[in-house]
């Protein structure tokens, strides 16, 4: 492996962040011992936003989530935290201008937001201030960052960086051959594909190449940000240039092993989400298969559904694209019945998080950020903001991390 350090330009500001304790560590999905695999892969102390029934009637108790460890939230990118979310006298707890702009979504442990700017410095800001920050050079990379245990592991346009959270001291490195795409963790490994169309296993805990897979033979790479569900990484391939069909392969954690979990005569999926009812994507439109590949439903829209589907215990949400009229739909997760569709003002739509019974987003055509119910999409709270793109935001004990891309980063919650 080709150790890229010095390239680097280092920059340190603030107090160094004191130990952290990290709340719990996503799965260890690279077990093949089915009986070490917790439900949805997951073994942290927070609530699985899935381990409900699958008729979703059977919800689980409601706690704390104090960490929002990477893109998408969980390993199965449900973008979904089943806890109370803020609702009487919300506003802004405080804001922070990095003074460059910001092209990829915030990770959050506590009350520390970790962020990696446009111009590949990482970051680490709490209550507004900026704890320290550590400039890693390179081309422009529009991918977040990932937190595993007391590592932030940090996208870089040749490969990874390793940084001590408590500092911001390189713990390791890893190259690639291009850029890397969204990244999973879990509590021991990080799955991310590059665009050299090779995916990557990595183990988090000292850079040890656990596998690398190229496309099965009729494809042309990966695309989107890894799910992981009982020891197995979901990804789409994409087509050959003279296909128009789509493919969800799933590849063994432990062993590499890659088979195919869905293939359609249709073109879908650029993103996707996992439940242990089945796999989600979006293309010309919303499509649900089970764990065997067989298609459980679709929901047709006019235009492409992109960013990845968020899922509930009984819903799932698609955001469906658009230059003047995007829409949010609300699709039950069973039948893929439409439950609301409403236009949203976006210039750009990202893929929202439900915040309990809440959906929230930035609505850059308003210039402010909105909370509305999930069963009518009734506007619950909004609070205006002089941007006109938000990226995706995480959530953690209580409170909404927003980035705008002018390099604004703020905390929204109960005053």
């Amino acid at each position: 492996m080709t150790d890229f350090r010095s390239r680097r330009q280092v920059l340190r500001s603030g107090v160094a962040l004191g130990s952290l304790t990290v709340a719990g560590c996503l799965d260890g999905s690279g077990d093949t011992d089915e009986s070490s695999n917790t439900t949805n892969g997951r073994s942290d102390n927070t609530t699985s936003p899935n381990s409900s029934d699958p008729d979703g009637t059977d919800e689980p108790e409601q706690t704390m989530i104090d960490r929002w460890p990477m893109y998408r939230y969980d390993a199965q990118n449900t973008g979904f935290v089943d806890v109370e979310p803020p609702r009487e006298n919300v506003g802004k707890l405080w804001n922070l201008d990095i003074g460059t702009s910001i092209n990829s979504n915030p990770v959050v442990d506590g009350k520390t937001v970790y962020l990696r700017d446009a111009e590949g410095t990482a970051y680490a800001i709490e209550e507004g201030e900026v704890l320290w920050s550590e400039a890693l050079g390179g081309e422009q990379v529009k991918v977040s960052p990932a937190i595993v245990e007391d590592l932030l592991i940090v996208p870089h346009s040749e490969g990874l960086f390793a940084l001590n959270r408590a500092d911001g001291s390189e713990e390791w490195s890893y190259s690639t051959p291009e850029v890397p795409t969204e990244l999973t963790v879990t509590e021991e490994l990080v799955i991310f594909a590059d665009e050299s169309d090779i995916i990557h296993c990595v183990k988090a805990g000292n850079s040890q190449e656990q596998w690398t897979k190229e496309p099965t033979v009729d494809r042309t790479g990966f695309v989107g940000a890894p799910a992981v569900l009982d020891g197995d990484a979901y990804i789409r391939q994409s087509p050959p240039v003279d296909a128009e069909f789509g493919q969800i392969v799933k590849i063994d954690l432990e062993s590499g092993y890659i088979r195919s979990a869905v293939t359609e005569n249709e073109y879908f999926g650029w993103a996707i989400s996992v439940h242990e009812s089945g796999i989600y994507t979006g293309g010309d439109g919303v499509f649900a298969f089970d764990l065997d590949g067989n298609k459980m439903w679709e929901y047709s829209t006019g235009n492409k559904v992109k960013s990845v589907p968020v899922i509930t215990h009984n819903r799932v949400f698609g955001v469906e694209e658009h230059i003047t009229e995007p829409k949010i739909h609300a699709l039950d997760r069973e039948s893929g019945d439409l439950h609301w569709t409403r236009g949203i003002n976006m210039f750009t739509p990202p893929a929202p998080v439900v915040f309990g019974d809440l959906i929230v987003f930035g609505e850059g055509g308003e210039k402010r950020i909105a909370a509305y119910s999930v069963d009518e999409f009734d506007l619950e709270w909004e609070i205006d903001e002089d941007f006109d793109t938000f990226l995706d935001p995480s959530v953690s004990n209580g409170e909404i991390f927003f980035l705008s891309d002018k390099g604004s980063v703020f905390s929204i919650g109960e005053k």
